[in-house]
């Protein structure tokens, strides 16, 4: 039997507030509500909310309550784009853009949002190393934090994966963005298209509250 696809990332936990709109381009996202535009790869994907939802069902997380958890949530990402087409028997090289308004979080420094994310990520992850300590940057030209993550991603199936995980936390008004990649771990050809990827978005500063 051929294994299951598991074209996922760690970072599928969080709502995200609008639906994808087409493109003229067929390697452009574009959402002008938000005036936010990302340029995939020629040779990657787009992939589709259903996908996402039965690969994230594939996934084994420490706690299955967790797992309902992060399905249930994970109802309307904003863009996601795969190195390979779905069904992929393998781990298929991923990036997810979600969006999360602020509410009643304690702070809006990129950097501690980060820090209050890991904990999570740690408890639910089998065998997390932290590769790169979360630490201040810019995507877009908007102040940003960013954070390298290895782990053992497991599958229903009995497959395990060595993987590496890269989180971008992007505040822009009164909502972040939350950019996750996956891919794996030593894959540099994927990592170099990755940051290509996170160079070349096009994000609207938003008026802070």
């Amino acid at each position: 039997m051929a294994r299951m696809s598991v074209a996922r990332i760690a970072f599928a936990l969080w709502l995200l507030v609008l639906p994808p709109i087409a493109s003229a381009d067929a390697d452009r996202y574009e959402n002008p509500t938000l005036q936010f535009v990302l340029t995939k790869p020629a040779t990657w994907h787009f992939m589709s909310l259903q996908q996402h939802r039965e690969n994230l069902k594939r996934v084994e997380f420490e706690s299955d309550a967790f797992k309902q958890q992060v399905i249930a949530q994970s109802t309307g990402p904003l863009v996601i784009i795969t190195r390979h087409p779905e069904p992929y028997a393998g781990l298929n090289a991923s990036l997810k853009v979600s969006v999360k308004p602020f509410g009643a979080l304690p702070t809006r420094e990129p950097v501690a949002l980060v820090g209050m994310i890991l904990p999570t990520l740690k408890q639910q992850l089998s065998g997390v190393q932290v590769i790169q300590e979360p630490r201040a940057t810019t995507v877009a030209g908007l102040p940003a934090a960013h954070v390298v993550l290895h782990y053992t991603l497991g599958a229903t199936d009995g497959d395990t994966f060595a993987t590496a995980s890269e989180l971008w936390i992007v505040p822009n008004g009164d909502f972040f963005y939350m950019i996750g990649a996956g891919y794996a771990r030593g894959d540099a050809e994927t990592r170099a298209e990755i940051a290509k990827v996170i160079d070349g978005l096009a994000i609207a500063r938003q008026a802070a509250p």
